[in-house]
């Protein structure tokens, strides 16, 4: 344990003369001149904010930690707007050097109340990616929802929800861990299913004064502002090896469509939920309108251009794990995440499911 705390420490050490000193920039600005980064991210909050301790942690970050992160991004990177992309894959503007968009999943409401005016104050665009079956849900995603109500659980019912789904597992099902497991079981139940057993299970969810996902208000509202908005499936379940991905795909882009009007550009990117696609999920998407298509494999994307042979484009997170002990930005941290992300790689030949 010694050894390992050792190397641990001189790890930490190198990587803090590597910042500080310099060096992890000057490789940022060569090696990332050509590549687009984009910046994903699900949701935002105040951590006295009434939602916050029913909000997953993975997927949630405070509004400063994401105000500091927007201010590294500013920094370190150019970020461009989806009509940026779509000139350089037309190939009318090429992207400049280092360019970075700012994405959200889902669409959960503390974007557009929380995320959104923080964006809007430092000018910076984004692209928000809806889950067009809940806009407007007072509730939130399934996944979500059951993670709100084992929080408030009491450990006898925690216990029967183990010893219905998973009576051979020790884990807590109130971290996410325990959760991604209890999830995989309940992914076997027809979507109304999962909300009706949780019911059943731990009764209501806690109650909020505030709908969770987004307002077809609202989405309009960010789009006349600026915000470019995708699709993100119907219900949110993974399409690798899903009955209906296609229709999931096509019935959400026309659904995004037409919540946000016909005055409103066309709907042309759609992100794959839980970052579950297969290649052919890809082609489909563009037949029905999508150019772009974001998942979740980790890294950045090579110049985007015309003859890209698929437009499949990887991503990079924003979490709490870029924190330090008080929950500011460490910036060693983002430059050693963010800096050296590998080119994604783009999968064409076999399924993927990356859970991100």
């Amino acid at each position: 344990r010694s050894a390992d705390g050792a190397k641990g420490l001189a790890l930490q050490v190198m990587r803090e003369l590597a910042w500080r000193s310099g060096a992890l920039s000057i490789r940022h600005r060569t090696a990332n001149r050509d590549t687009l980064t984009v910046f994903g991210a699900h949701r935002v909050l105040s951590r006295d904010d009434p939602r916050w301790p029913y909000a997953m942690p993975t997927w949630t970050i405070s509004d400063r930690l994401f105000r500091e992160l927007l201010q590294f991004i500013a920094r370190h990177y150019n970020v461009v707007s989806l009509d940026d992309v779509r000139d350089a894959l037309d190939e009318r503007r090429p992207l400049p050097a280092r360019a970075a968009l700012i994405t959200f999943d889902d669409g959960f409401a503390d974007v557009a109340d929380t995320a959104m005016p923080i964006l809007a104050r430092m000018g910076l665009p984004s692209l928000l990616f809806v889950i067009s079956g809940l806009v407007g849900s007072r509730l939130g995603t399934w996944e979500s929802e059951w993670y709100a109500a084992l929080q408030d659980a009491t450990d006898a019912e925690v216990a029967s929800v183990r010893a219905r789904f998973l009576p051979a597992t020790p884990l807590n099902l109130r971290d996410e861990a325990g959760l991604d497991a209890l999830c995989a079981q309940l992914r076997q139940l027809p979507l109304r299913e999962r909300f009706a057993t949780l019911e059943t299970s731990l009764g209501r969810p806690a109650a909020l004064a505030k709908p969770l996902m987004i307002s077809a208000e609202q989405l309009r509202g960010l789009a006349r502002a600026g915000c470019a908005v995708g699709a993100h499936s119907v219900t949110h379940d993974p399409l690798a090896g899903h009955p209906d991905a296609a229709g999931e795909i096509r019935d959400s882009l026309s659904q995004v469509q037409r919540l946000l009007g016909r005055d409103n550009p066309r709907v042309s990117t759609f992100s794959f939920p839980h970052g579950s696609y297969e290649p052919a999920l890809v082609e489909v998407a563009a037949a029905a309108g999508a150019a772009l298509c974001f998942t979740s494999d980790i890294g950045t994307t090579r110049a985007i251009r015309r003859s890209s042979r698929a437009r499949a484009v990887g991503r990079v997170w924003m979490g709490r794990t870029l924190g330090d002990s008080t929950g500011r930005l460490s910036a060693t941290r983002a430059a050693w995440r963010y800096f050296l992300a590998p080119v994604a790689r783009t999968q064409l030949d076999s399924p993927v499911d990356t859970m991100q």
